[in-house]
């Protein structure tokens, strides 16, 4: 693909190419979490007055 602007307004590049290195893993496979709804976090928190807070 050639190197030229895509529009007169963009004038990004044309060219959808990378250039990545892979290399096999060997590992253990982990599990893919991708798909799974999020965890939800409650924090535990102390209330106190506003007239109790040092500035």
């Amino acid at each position: 693909t050639i190197d030229i602007g895509t529009s007169q307004l963009a004038q990004a590049t044309s060219a959808h190419t990378t250039l990545v290195e892979i290399e096999k893993y060997n590992g253990a496979v982990e599990q893919v979490t991708a798909f799974n709804g999020p965890v939800e976090m409650v924090a535990q928190c102390e209330y106190v007055p506003a007239s109790q807070v040092k500035s």
